[in-house]
């Protein structure tokens, strides 16, 4: 069986696939372009180009790669066909993907998403297989707030990885998969501020991404239905501050709504 999306004869493929959009994205763009001074739509428009251009580096593989990437604006959609247990295309999915989010979070552009594995099929013309449906699934219906969650099939595929890494705590999952209040798994998008080379944070980009949440919860104080979920990732910033970081007060956020912290999948 192919392992690769083939255009002359499209078929399912086994792939982990993700779906992920803008949170908001119809808001703020009808915000700009009813603000008076017509230089404010312009400068939304420039900001996002840019904010999406810039992102979407992380998320575009070697060309050498089976992996396909659309991008529509605030939609994307990745497929990555698996070629032997999925634990090579998963983990890479989360490393691009956390580095995506990362990107458009210090614009100050928040993302939502989902994450499976099953029957796909992409090209540049088509995009199809019941994976798509359960990622826009889950986007749309599961995710509510600014996170990527996992689909029943992508945990168990991680559980059964976790049983090679003496119960999770040496698996690289550990870090970069989390537990939310409600039970839903989500990607630790934060943990791409790690320099891997020099193993420590970017306590830079921690404050800018402080920056970016706080003024968010300022500019939707008086809406509570986004208040609440920009008040979720300011949560889920100061939770990575004491879970990841050492003496970071200073980086975390005041936030109107208190949550329940997240868990790491191993403990």
């Amino acid at each position: 069986m192919s392992r690769e999306y083939d255009s002359n004869q499209p078929s399912l493929i086994n792939s982990v696939v993700c779906f992920m959009d803008i949170l908001g994205y119809k808001s703020l763009g009808k915000n700009a372009l009813k603000e008076n001074n017509g230089d404010t739509a312009e400068d939304f428009l420039r900001n996002l180009h840019n904010s999406l251009r810039k992102a979407k580096r992380s998320i575009t593989p070697d060309p050498s790669l089976p992996a396909k990437v659309k991008v529509f604006t605030d939609n994307i959609v990745i497929g990555w066909p698996i070629l032997e247990d999925g634990e090579t295309e998963l983990g890479t999915t989360f490393v691009n993907i956390a580095n995506y989010q990362l990107q458009l979070a210090l614009d100050g552009f928040f993302i939502r998403g989902g994450i499976s594995n099953g029957k796909h099929f992409m090209d540049e013309e088509t995009v199809f297989g019941p994976e798509l449906f359960e990622t826009y699934t889950l986007e749309s219906e599961v995710a509510v707030f600014p996170r990527v969650v996992l689909s029943n099939k992508s945990k168990e595929l991680i559980k059964r990885f976790n049983t090679e890494y003496y119960g999770g705590v040496g698996s690289p999952f550990y870090e970069e998969i989390l537990e939310d209040m409600d039970g839903e798994w989500f990607l630790n998008y934060l943990i791409a501020t790690k320099d891997e080379d020099r193993g420590v944070f970017n306590l830079r980009l921690i404050e800018i991404h402080k920056q970016k949440v706080a003024a968010a919860l300022s500019d939707y104080s008086s809406n509570y239905k986004l208040l609440k979920k920009y008040a979720w990732i300011a949560n889920y910033h100061n939770f990575f501050c004491d879970k990841f970081l050492i003496d970071a007060e200073e980086y975390k956020i005041d936030t109107p709504i208190q949550m329940s912290d997240p868990r790491q999948i191993s403990t």
